[in-house]
């Protein structure tokens, strides 16, 4: 099986791919496309007579797009005339994102937007299969697309490193570490601001806990950026000015969650965050909604669950931070496990196999 796999720089299904080649499950080629997107059209015709060259030159099987943009869109036509599946990867929640484009956010962001959800669409109507990553999404597929195609749920994987980077997670990071991480008394966050769904339950849980943080000399640092990153400060002005909260912006989170006392990630917009399975994976207690909308997660054994409007719930976890934190080792072990059973690499290199059989 020769697969021709469409991504952009991060490449997240790579590793699931070099994997089933090293077992001889399949072989596959990539096309990396890491320019920002322009609106430039030299620009847009070079990467989609680059993508057509690729395409020739390798003759798939299967085309695997994990980024279902513009320059995907000549593997539609392609399709008219050769005989390969185009199979679709749907790792967010792309009906959201386009209703977001109410909010205020630079022009070139809502063009992209745009643009990109046409292109979805139309992949929605000729693709072969899906393989969304969470239950969530494919039960949104195929509610509010109405799919006949074959859609099968395939996770990403949990960080692929080793174990004894758990003992030395320093060396995973050559930035500088906010206060070189000399004590444990922290509050983490690790989310991506480029979606206002992520900021506005987020924004409500700090508000409502941030009076408390300075009672049990505890601080709440906050990783990650995006557009939206000034509307949520702006919601959480009073928290950051009383300095109980501290936004570091973008950073390698690795050491912080070696160092943290909990995790916390709030938000109503979701696919299958990697932070979680990387919380899970550095063993730091995680905290999330209740109403956290990936069941996956929600329901998995050892994940403490939060009404972020229920202020008393708060205030326990702060006090069980800092008198009873051997409360949170068995849901640390049991979030340990979980990841690595259902996450691991072998796992979900299996869920893909599959899934390219069947739809193939």
């Amino acid at each position: 099986m020769k697969i021709l796999y469409f991504h952009g720089k991060r490449g997240k299904e790579k590793t699931i791919l070099e994997y089933l080649n090293k077992q001889r499950k399949l072989n596959y080629e990539e096309i990396i496309l890491i320019n920002k997107f322009s609106l430039n059209i030299f620009t847009i015709i070079k990467n989609i007579i680059f993508v057509i060259n690729k395409f020739l030159n390798y003759k798939p099987d299967i085309v695997l797009l994990e980024t279902p943009n513009i320059f995907a869109l000549p593997f539609l036509v392609l399709k008219s005339c050769s005989k390969f599946k185009i199979i679709v990867r749907i790792k967010g929640d792309v009906w959201q994102t386009f209703r977001e484009l109410k909010y205020s956010m630079p022009l070139r962001d809502k063009i992209i937007k745009i643009v990109n959800h046409v292109a979805f669409k139309l992949f929605v109507k000729y693709a072969d299969g899906f393989l969304p990553i969470s239950q969530y999404l494919k039960q949104a597929l195929e509610k509010k697309e109405k799919v006949l195609q074959p859609t099968k749920i395939v996770y990403i994987p949990r960080p692929i490193m080793e174990l004894s980077i758990l003992n030395d997670p320093i060396r995973e990071s050559s930035e500088p570490i906010y206060h070189t991480i000399s004590s444990k008394n922290f509050i983490l966050t690790v989310t991506n601001f480029s979606f206002y769904g992520k900021i506005e339950s987020l924004a409500i849980a700090v508000n409502n806990i941030s009076p408390f943080l300075r009672k049990y000399q505890l601080e709440w640092i906050i990783l990650g950026d995006g557009y939206f990153i000034n509307d949520f400060k702006e919601k959480i002005r009073d928290s950051l000015n009383n300095g109980s909260v501290k936004m570091l912006g973008w950073q390698n989170p690795f050491p912080y969650y070696r160092n943290g006392r909990i995790f916390v990630y709030i938000s109503n917009i979701e696919g299958l965050p990697n932070v979680l399975l990387e919380a899970f994976y550095f063993k730091i207690p995680v905290v999330i909604n209740h109403d956290f909308p990936i069941a996956e997660i929600r329901n998995s054994p050892g994940v403490i669950l939060w009404d972020i409007h229920d202020t008393s719930k708060a205030v326990t976890l702060l006090n069980k931070i800092k008198t009873d934190y051997s409360f949170f080792e068995n849901s640390v072990k049991k979030s340990f496990e979980f990841v690595e059973r259902e996450f691991s690499l072998e796992n979900v290199s299996a869920q893909m196999e599959n899934a390219l059989a069947s739809i193939r």
